[in-house]
């Protein structure tokens, strides 16, 4: 490349030295001058023109750069610039797009966790309350009592009374029998009496596990 440059610039020199004997042989060129002279003055002037014009073929136009190239360049380095943006938020847009789907979902699967879970909870009691009529057992199968220790007797009652209140439950609903009619089950009696609070006009009440009305909005 550099060699090519070099060769061109020669070229470019030689053309400028031809354009001033071509000037000097022009400003020659008079009316009253002889004809003889004038003829000869003519053909050396001709001959220059056709060397120059032949060192001008020899020129490329990519060795004599224009501005006009240059701002061609800088668009079409704008442009690249441009289009890596664009993808770049478009795939960022997508990312979001698909965190956000995954996000609804995980809330919609934890959500029918919670509630399924509810739900065999208490199908759970209600299917132990029924094998307890049958066998004519008494004792709740979901909290055994635990032997005492002599030494530590306070503690085992503490827990014991930790575990009922664990497992038991707080149910709206329109009547202790109507499962179809259930809007929730707690471990939170606050949480079961706002949700009745908030259904009051439609009759609904907090029961417990044992079906006993604890609260009438």
């Amino acid at each position: 490349m550099a060699e090519q440059t070099a060769k061109q610039q020669k070229i470019l020199a030689k053309i400028a030295t031809l354009q001033m004997q071509l000037d000097f042989y022009n400003n020659q060129l008079t009316a009253d001058m002889d004809p003889k002279d004038q003829k000869q003055l003519e053909k050396k002037i001709a001959k220059l023109c056709s060397e120059i014009e032949q060192l001008r073929l020899r020129v490329t136009p990519t060795s004599l750069p224009t501005k006009s190239d240059h701002l061609s360049s800088q668009l079409k380095k704008y442009r690249i610039l441009l289009t890596l943006a664009l993808v770049i938020i478009i795939l960022l847009a997508v990312v979001f797009f698909v965190i956000t789907q995954k996000y609804s979902q995980l809330q919609i699967s934890y959500r029918s966790a919670n509630y399924w879970s509810d739900y065999y909870r208490e199908e759970a009691e209600e299917l132990n309350k029924k094998i307890q009529k049958l066998t004519g057992d008494t004792t709740p199968t979901s909290s055994p009592e635990p032997t005492q220790s002599p030494d530590r007797p306070n503690d085992e009652k503490d827990t014991q009374e930790t575990d009922s209140n664990e497992n038991s439950f707080y149910y709206v609903r329109k009547s202790a029998n109507d499962k179809a009619s259930q809007l929730g089950a707690f471990q939170v009696l606050e949480n079961a009496k706002n949700l009745a609070d908030t259904h009051k006009a439609e009759g609904y009440k907090v029961y417990d596990s044992q079906g006993k009305c604890i609260y009438t909005p």
